[in-house]
């Protein structure tokens, strides 16, 4: 048990700490101004006055975890001016006879091996004591008058003997089982009192242990057998002053078809320990100051019920499995938010733009991704503000970062800024697409591109093109592609030529079909003549329908087999003046032989006669011959006339 606690104020220098050094007794060497000694973490089983006996002067003595079994009576007869005594987490199978420290205050007894809380005599003469804490793991009961030697001090007894408790302040049941009788007959009595902290800790209760008193402000029930949270709520509105109430490490458990209803004072709530998972949001106050919720099997936030806390100043959810921390949370008094030990992976900067009030921030200890998601977290974030930084916040991914610093996690701003990024790659694809433009002007891209799109529905139109050819008929001898430029001497001199000599030819200004697509208008009486004869100059190089026609003709050509294409020379044309996409044209031109308009008047004669020979079959044997017999026959006419003249 406890009571008000005082503290010394001590220089440094009369400060002495021997804590863990192997010592089996008090050091005899201690300076005789000490002030502050410890001793914990030794092997000292008997406590005597040896080398406590010249220390008038010292305030606070502490030696835990030594494994005392002993303390004489005349232990503290040289320390007069001591205020300050903790022998907890000892052996001592008796409490000790504690003489001659009129002034203590603060006397600490708890985790030793006793078995029952009586007291001697001397402690009639603590008249000063203000705070005991006793208590161990073989304590069973409290007997009626164990406490009756604190009668006279500020810190009374819980024994119904006692009446005058009116300035108990601060009481803790800790590692004991009380029966529900003996706790009645404690609080028959320090219901009147100024009791502000009642602490029951590891004790077993299933029942909430009290019911009213006026002046409680924190209530402590911690590693109990508590249950029913709906229960300990309305239990909290009789304690009409409570703000603190801490039920960590109790299997308590939600209401099924109930909400919790919190009285609004009740401004701190612990419930560490209890797993209870992501439901418990809907039964929390708005009026909370302060909410522990570590390890209580939490896995998401629910920013709904958070958000109507708008005076929440402390939240901790260390030890859950969250995955991450919400963009919307939105809590604006938090100045202290604990999601240390979670699953989250990676921080966002939206969620901390709703806080604009934290001071302290612990996410250590969590799988972190160490990517560009976290950069500004690493960068940006004010450290300032972390708990552990760096040493609990590691990369757990990528693979070959694990276990890598965030703190050395650095991937470069170029990298993960956008801005930057897109600074420096829209220049770069501008210049890429600027020269790819420039490129594709002067290499005739559009008209690449356009013939492709047009190669592809002529093989749509040609999938079944060879069964369709070998049984077509043709409607015409020819199909002239030519110049618009160049459209009298075809209707002067070819068309009237060949026409008179029965060919029947395709002309686009007699025979397209109007209202259809010239591309298929070209298709259709290039596949409907037996022969294509194109008319060379130099306007037809620079017509854009008449690369389309050499197109077209070329791929029937292909597709056929046949040799079906004629050249007819009107002028002669410029090398320079063919461009890239004339790269067949030339092939042609240098692999396949071409009529040339002749300007003298007898040549023209020997070129019908080759053109209509060429036209008549596609067999190059039977056009030679034919051309052959027709240079005789003109050679013989040429010196008959001759003769004549």
């Amino acid at each position: 048990m406890k009571g008000a606690a005082g503290t010394c104020i001590i220089p440094d220098k009369d400060q002495i700490d021997l804590s863990d050094h192997n010592l089996t007794g008090v050091p005899s060497n201690l300076p005789q101004n000490t002030q502050y000694l410890e001793l914990s973490f030794n092997s000292i089983s008997t406590l005597t006055s040896e080398g406590l006996a010249s220390l008038s002067a010292l305030c606070i003595f502490k030696m835990t975890n030594c494994g005392l079994t002993s303390i004489l009576p005349t232990a503290f007869q040289g320390n007069p001016r001591l205020e300050e005594l903790d022998l907890s987490f000892n052996a001592l199978s008796t409490i000790p006879e504690i003489q001659r420290l009129p002034k203590l205050r603060i006397l600490d007894l708890s985790e030793n091996l006793y078995e029952s809380f009586t007291l001697g005599q001397s402690f009639q003469n603590l008249q000063s004591l203000s705070s005991i804490s006793l208590g161990g793991p073989r304590i069973s009961h409290l007997g009626k008058r164990d406490l009756k030697p604190l009668t006279s001090s500020p810190l009374p007894n819980l024994t119904d003997d006692l009446r005058n408790v009116g300035k108990l302040q601060h009481l803790t049941f800790e590692n004991s089982w009380y029966s529900s009788s003996d706790l009645s007959q404690a609080f028959v009595h320090i219901i009147q009192s100024p009791l502000q902290t009642l602490s029951f800790r590891n004790c077993s209760y299933n029942v909430f242990p009290i019911r009213a008193l006026s002046t409680l402000k924190e209530l402590i029930i911690k590693k109990n057998k508590l249950e029913s949270l709906y229960r300990v709520a309305e239990y909290t509105h009789l304690l009409t002053h409570l703000e603190i109430l801490d039920l960590s490490f109790n299997p308590i458990k939600l209401p099924d078809h109930k909400k919790v209803n919190w009285p609004a004072h009740l401004g701190n709530l612990s419930l560490s320990g209890n797993l209870l998972g992501n439901a418990l949001f809907d039964h929390l106050s708005p009026h909370f100051v302060s909410l522990n919720l570590t390890q209580t099997d939490i896995t998401s936030l629910n920013t709904d019920a958070l958000h109507h806390m708008k005076d929440l100043r402390q939240l901790s959810l260390g030890s859950n499995a969250i995955r991450d921390l919400p963009p919307d949370l939105t809590l604006p008094a938090l100045e202290e938010l604990h999601v240390d030990r979670n699953s989250i992976d990676t921080l966002k900067p939206e969620t901390f733009r709703g806080l604009p009030n934290l001071k302290k921030f612990n996410g250590g200890h969590n799988p972190f991704a160490c990517d560009c998601n976290l950069y500004w977290f690493v960068h940006d974030f004010n450290k300032t503000l972390l708990v552990d930084w760096p040493a609990a916040y590691k990369c757990y991914s990528p693979a070959q970062l694990t276990g890598t610093p965030l703190k050395d996690f650095d991937p470069g701003k170029v990298v993960c800024n956008p801005l930057i990024m897109f600074g420096i790659c829209f220049p770069v694809v501008l210049f890429v697409l600027v020269s790819f433009g420039v490129v594709f002007h002067f290499m005739d891209g559009v008209w690449y591109v356009k013939m492709l799109w047009i190669w592809l529905r002529v093989k749509q139109r040609s999938r079944n093109k060879y069964r369709r050819l070998a049984s077509s008929t043709f409607n015409y001898h020819a199909f002239i592609s030519y110049s618009e430029k160049d459209a009298e001497w075809v209707q002067s001199e070819l068309v009237h030529q060949l026409e008179a000599a029965d060919f029947h030819l395709c002309i686009h200004e007699r025979d397209f079909v109007p209202g259809e697509w010239v591309i298929d208008n070209i298709i259709n009486c290039v596949e409907s003549s037996y022969k294509t004869v194109f008319v060379l100059s130099r306007s037809f190089v620079q017509s854009e329908w008449c690369n389309y026609e050499l197109f077209f003709a070329q791929h029937r050509a292909i597709d056929t087999q046949e040799d079906s294409l004629l050249f007819v020379l009107l002028e002669p044309i410029p090398p320079d003046l063919l461009s890239r996409k004339f790269q067949r044209l030339r092939y042609f031109l240098r692999q396949q032989t071409y009529l040339q308009w002749p300007d003298e008047e007898p040549k023209r004669r020997l070129f019908w006669s080759s053109l209509t020979a060429m036209l008549r079959t596609a067999d190059r044997s039977v056009v030679l011959r034919q051309v052959a017999e027709d240079i005789a026959d003109l050679c013989h006419n040429v010196t008959e006339e001759a003769e004549h003249t």
